[in-house]
């Protein structure tokens, strides 16, 4: 998001996945907040970026005929503790996931989406969907044991099994993350395939040893 006001300009990023949806433009609604401030009013309009995301507030004085006087806008720069704990998490399942998988993957990106976020009992929870897209590291996939003999054996998959070899493939994960008074992080995923039983999980489990 980038604001141009007075000769200056204010920049503020955020991860796409963060909200579902964004405002093509800062959007100013009915939302008003008053208050008297050295027997002046000043009115405070808050700019929505997304339904659940308001960084930008107009700032207006009025003078003693009710006209405005003076215009400002502020831009929230402080990161919220949510944003700060949806870095934490993301930061942790990047790690664990190169830990992981980098012995058999050439990663190439990390996504979280629909993420929700509550205190429980003190502890942060985090509920939300991941996705690892990875490939193959670069070879010749004729010398892939299975693709070779494939092709020796005149398979009818070997040239679907060759073109796929190299091709982008994605992991998706369904996950409750939670941040505890210590600041650790424990991974759950959702054992049920009819309802909701979180168990704790870890990366290195979606390996086949």
């Amino acid at each position: 998001m980038s604001i141009k006001w007075n000769g200056r300009t204010i920049e503020k990023s955020y991860d796409k996945s963060y909200a579902g949806s964004w405002f093509e433009k800062i959007a100013f609604g009915a939302i008003v907040n008053y208050e008297v401030v050295n027997n002046r009013i000043i009115a405070k309009v808050p700019g929505a970026r997304s339904p659940s995301e308001f960084p930008v507030t107009a700032v207006l004085e009025y003078d003693e005929n009710l006209k405005v006087k003076n215009l400002e806008v502020e831009v929230e720069t402080e990161e919220t503790a949510d944003n700060k704990n949806y870095d934490k998490i993301k930061a942790y399942l990047e790690e664990e996931c190169k830990n992981v998988f980098s012995p058999y993957y050439e990663l190439l990106g990390f996504e979280i989406s629909d993420y929700q976020e509550e205190v429980v009992n003190g502890k942060v929870e985090a509920v939300f969907f991941y996705k690892v897209t990875h490939k193959n590291y670069d070879r010749d996939p004729d010398t892939v044991e299975y693709i070779k003999k494939a092709k020796e054996s005149g398979d009818s998959n070997y040239q679907q099994l060759y073109d796929e070899y190299l091709q982008p493939k994605e992991m998706n994960f369904y996950f409750k993350a939670v941040i505890d008074e210590n600041d650790e992080i424990t991974l759950y995923y959702n054992s049920s395939p009819h309802g909701v039983e979180w168990e704790e999980v870890k990366m290195s489990d979606y390996i086949i040893k």
